[in-house]
Formats: C-alpha cells, sequence, structure tokens
C-alpha cells in the first residue's frame, strides 16, 4: 500500500507538470501570436510605437515565466544600459530600469504572498537599520525643500532595496547559482571592456580620451572604473572555487590593467582599500578599522571647521585648471590645484554650511543640487562652480548628512558597521570552502563601494547600487543559515 501511495504521489505530480507544460505552452502560442499581429500592423501603420509592443509582450512573458533566470541574465546586461533623456527632463536607464521596477513589484508579491511570518524578515539587525535607513528618508522628505524630489529618491531607492536585497537572498542561494550569476555578469563586462579599449586605443589611450571612449554605456569614466572595481572581489572568487583559475587569474589581471586606463583616482584608492580589507579581514580587524576611519572623519571635519580653518584650504582661481595628462592631474591634486578635486572642495564646503542649518532633518534627499549654491564660498569658487552636469556634492556621506540630517548618517553608518560586523564574524565562524570565500567576496565589494562613495554619489547609480544591496543581502542570508 505504502508503495502504491507513492507511485500515486508521483503520478500527480507529473500530470501537474504536464498541465503547467501545457498551459504555458499555450500562453508563449497566444502572446507570439498577439505580437506579430500588433507588428504587422505596426509595419503598415508606420508606427514606432506600436512596433515595440512586441518586444514589450515578449519580455513580460520571459519575466512571469523565468523570473530567475531573468535576474541572473540582467546583470549580464547591466554593463550595457544607457542613460536616456526625455524632451520633458526625465530620464532614465534602459533596459535595465525597467526591468528593476518589474523586479521591484515580483519582490513585492514574493514577500506578500510567503508564508514566512513577518518577523522572520527582521530576524537581523542589519534588516531592522535598513528599514530605519527607509524610514528615516521618507520622514524627511516630508519636510524637504522641495518634497517631491525627495519622495522620488525614496522610491527609487525602494526599487533597489527590494530586487537587490531580498531577492539576492532567494536567487542567489547556492554555489551554483553564485558562479552563474559572476559568469553571466563578467560576461556582459568583459564585452563593454573590450569596446571601451578598443576605442581608447583608437584614441591614443590618452587621459583626455578615456570620457568619449566610455560612452554611451558609462556616464563618464568614474562610473566605469567603479564597475571594474566591484567586479575584482567577484572575479577573486571565482579563482578560488573554479578549476578554471587561470582563465579568471588573466581576466582578474586584464581588469586592472583596465582600471589602470580608466584613469580614476577613486578606483585607485578603491582597489588599495580592497586589497588592504582582504588582509584586516584574515585579523579580525575590518570592522574596527573602518569604524577608526568613520571617527578621524567626524574628527577632521570638527578641526577644518573650528575657527574656519578650512579657508586655509581656499584655491587660486587662476591656478586651479582641468589636466588633459593623468600624471600632471594626480600632480595636482596633492598641491590643490586640480579643478575637479577643488570643485569636490568648493561643494564640501557648501555642505558644511548646509548642515550647520539644518542638522537634524536636513535638506531632503535629493535635493542637494537645488539648495546648495546659498551656501557656497566663493573663496573655493572654480570655473566649472555653475555646474552644467548638476552633479551632486561627491561625498555620499555628507550627502547623507546634509540631505537627511546627523541622524540619518548615524543610521547609514551604522547599517555600514552591521553589515560588515555581520559578514566579519560569521567569515570566521565558516570552515574553509566555497561559503567562506562567498562571504569574503561579499565583504570586499562593499568595501570597494564604501572607498568609492568617498569621493563620489555612486550608491544610487545603476551600476552602482545593485551590488552594494546584493552583497548586504548575501550576509544576511548566509548568517541566518549559519544560525539555523
Amino acid at each position: 500500500m505504502l508503495g502504491e501511495s507513492v507511485c500515486g504521489e508521483r503520478v500527480m505530480i507529473l500530470l501537474s507538470n504536464i498541465r503547467v507544460y501545457h498551459l504555458s505552452k499555450s500562453i508563449f502560442y497566444f502572446t507570439s501570436f498577439a505580437a506579430l499581429i500588433l507588428l504587422i500592423f505596426g509595419l503598415y501603420l508606420e508606427h514606432e510605437a506600436l512596433m515595440l509592443v512586441p518586444l514589450l509582450i515578449a519580455v513580460i512573458f520571459l519575466l512571469i515565466l523565468w523570473p530567475k533566470q531573468c535576474y541572473l541574465y540582467f546583470f549580464g546586461i547591466l554593463p550595457f544600459s544607457i542613460e536616456v533623456y526625455f524632451r520633458n527632463g526625465l530620464g532614465t536607464d534602459l533596459p535595465t530600469e525597467p526591468l528593476i521596477l518589474f523586479f521591484f513589484a515580483w519582490a513585492i508579491l514574493i514577500l506578500a504572498s510567503s508564508q514566512t511570518k513577518v518577523i522572520t524578515l527582521f530576524d537581523s539587525p542589519i534588516i531592522l537599520l535598513l528599514c530605519a535607513h527607509l524610514f528615516w528618508i521618507f520622514f524627511t522628505a516630508i519636510y524637504a525643500q522641495y518634497p517631491f524630489v525627495s519622495f522620488k529618491f525614496f522610491f527609487a531607492k525602494l526599487w533597489y532595496v527590494l530586487p537587490f536585497f531580498f531577492l539576492s537572498q532567494k536567487y542567489l542561494f547556492g554555489k551554483d547559482d553564485v558562479q552563474k550569476w559572476i559568469r553571466i555578469f563578467l560576461t556582459g563586462l568583459v564585452i563593454s571592456v573590450l569596446y571601451v579599449m578598443i576605442r581608447h586605443f583608437g584614441s591614443g589611450m590618452s587621459f583626455s580620451s578615456i570620457g568619449p571612449s566610455v560612452s554611451p554605456f558609462y556616464r563618464n569614466h568614474v562610473n566605469y572604473a567603479a564597475l571594474l572595481t566591484i567586479s575584482l572581489p567577484l572575479c577573486w572568487l571565482m579563482i578560488r572555487s573554479t578549476r578554471h583559475k587561470w582563465g579568471y587569474t588573466a581576466l582578474l589581471t586584464s581588469l586592472l590593467i583596465a582600471i589602470y586606463f580608466s584613469y580614476s583616482r577613486a578606483a585607485f584608492v578603491a582597489v588599495f582599500l580592497v586589497v588592504t580589507g582582504s588582509f584586516l579581514l584574515k585579523f579580525r580587524a575590518l570592522t574596527y578599522s573602518v569604524l577608526f576611519a568613520m571617527v578621524i572623519g567626524v574628527l577632521s571635519v570638527f578641526y577644518f571647521s573650528k575657527d574656519n580653518r578650512y579657508l586655509h584650504l581656499a584655491p587660486n582661481y587662476e591656478s586651479t585648471v582641468a589636466h588633459t595628462k593623468f600624471v600632471n592631474l594626480v600632480e595636482a591634486t596633492y598641491k590643490m590645484e586640480d579643478i575637479s578635486t577643488m570643485e569636490r572642495l568648493h561643494r564640501w564646503v557648501a555642505g558644511f554650511n548646509m548642515l550647520g542649518e539644518r542638522p537634524l532633518l536636513g535638506f531632503g534627499a535629493n535635493n542637494f543640487y537645488f539648495t546648495y549654491r546659498p551656501y557656497t564660498n566663493n573663496s573655493f569658487q572654480t570655473y566649472v562652480s555653475n555646474n552644467p552636469d548638476k552633479s551632486g556634492i561627491h561625498n555620499y556621506y555628507l550627502m547623507t548628512a546634509v540631505e537627511q540630517g546627523i541622524p540619518g548618517l548615524l543610521i547609514f553608518l551604522s547599517l555600514i558597521l552591521a553589515i560588515l560586523y555581520t559578514g566579519e564574524q560569521l567569515y570566521h565562524r565558516l570552515e574553509k570552502g566555497f561559503d567562506k570565500n562567498l562571504v569574503h567576496m561579499a565583504l570586499m565589494v562593499l568595501v570597494a563601494v564604501l572607498g568609492l562613495i568617498m569621493i563620489n554619489d555612486l550608491v544610487e547609480a545603476v551600476k552602482v547600487g545593485p551590488f552594494f544591496f546584493v552583497a548586504a543581502g548575501i550576509i544576511v542570508r548566509m548568517n541566518r543559515d549559519y544560525l539555523d
């Protein structure tokens, strides 16, 4: 009787699978037919929007039936996302941002339909701090100078947190999934790097030509270098966990060469921090070192703000110029004669002045560009202080303090320390193997991002933000699995 029962269950499962297969097949035929009809009408009527509908239908069909595969392959097309601006001034990243919106909705459906009790979603201090971070952004948006801009930023933040923090815990669950995810991403990245390097080589591999060479897939050479830097820990994990060690070692070397020719000072610093962080992790000193760096940063702010000491850093307007050679740029940086460095200082001074006026609630998320000019100091003005690119403060930590107040900065820093501390403790509890290396990789991705955002505003950038939250999600899931 027991054998008949098991046999009956297997038959029912088989019949269920057959019904699902035929249903999927029927949906496929129906949507294909509808797409073909729309395509024909679009061609006949010469209506471009109507011709794009079949593509949209195909994408939706793929996303609904195979969300996990689409999630993994999303990272393969990430290096090719292009910023597109419309006539009304709105902009987006195509095709990545519409896909992120779908994954955002998909994550909500999964969380809403999950049979797991809600309290299990909050079984980690990291998740609690992440929720506090989101709540404070929403709360300060109410009192923002431009509330609409802040609420838009809040929802954009949700688009990153839910798809990449939560879905990464569901879809990057085992060794095979993680390795497939990395292979897909690195494949897309390598193709984009070859494109950039060929164009750059044709322009003489000069510092002045790297900007045009990364277009249209990267906003500038900093975003390009940031993605390359983040890829290094992923490549390292493949070296440690696959049989193709020499191939991935060659790839890692190639990526380092590409970073060098990106001429990004932030990337150079981030690479140094990743290497240093790996050693600190082995000696249980990573979290304490980051905490020490935070304390030094805060003390430096107090030092330069007291008695207006920061005025001694004011540049000579005539000698502060842009440079076309990277060697000259590095030299000008420590001499305080580089225009990009001094323009950063120009905005940092404005940020300090803004922070003094609204230290608790700040000016509202994403409000810096619209509010900072009255707080600037003419002593730090440069040739590009009119800010034609409409860029931000170029320091994510200061930007958080200015826009969300000191409580917002403390919440964000606490979130960072909680992730690093949890990951570091977990790393030393795990035995040697893939899981230990995976935690190492996730921590180094976070260290790379933390280094990059010291002089850039990149956490919400489409080519950086996903990896920050994926790395955090991996650490939370691994820690939960270990405790269970």
